[in-house]
C-alpha cells in the first residue's frame, strides 16, 4: 500500500478535521480523494447538490492537505455540467495542481467558491 492510499479521507473524518478547524460543513459535501493516477480529483455529485448550497472538499493525500470550497445554491448552472447517463449526478475532474480549481471537463472555475486548505497531518 502507498502513502497517498494509507492517507484517504472518509466522510467522517473530513467532518471531524472541518470542525477542528472553524469550518461547518452541512450534510450536502462531496469528498474526492487524489485519484490513483495522482493528477485528478474526480467527484460524482448528485444533481439535487446543484440546487442547494453544498461543499466541494479535495483531499490532496500527497500533500496532505484538504482544499475546501463551498458552492452557493444555483450557482452553476446543470447544463453547463457533464449529466451522468446511469444515475442523477454530475461528474467532473479537477486537477490536482490546479489552483483555479477548473473542471477539466465543463471548464467550470471554482476558485471564486474556494474557503480554505486545512493541513491533514499536523
Amino acid at each position: 500500500m502507498n502513502r497517498a492510499e494509507d492517507n484517504k479521507l472518509t466522510r467522517t473524518k473530513v467532518k471531524a478535521i472541518c470542525i477542528e478547524n472553524d469550518v461547518a460543513i452541512g450534510k450536502n459535501f462531496s469528498l474526492s480523494n487524489r485519484t490513483q493516477e495522482g493528477i485528478t480529483f474526480s467527484n460524482t455529485i448528485p444533481i439535487e447538490y446543484l440546487s442547494q448550497d453544498f461543499w466541494l472538499l479535495l483531499n490532496d493525500q500527497d500533500l496532505n492537505e484538504l482544499h475546501v470550497l463551498k458552492i452557493p445554491a444555483n450557482s452553476i448552472p446543470i447544463d453547463d455540467m457533464y449529466n451522468r447517463n446511469d444515475k442523477p449526478s454530475i461528474f467532473m475532474k479537477i486537477y490536482c495542481d490546479d489552483e483555479t480549481f477548473e473542471d477539466s471537463i465543463s471548464g467550470i472555475t471554482f476558485r471564486p467558491w474556494f474557503v480554505k486548505t486545512i493541513k491533514t497531518v499536523k
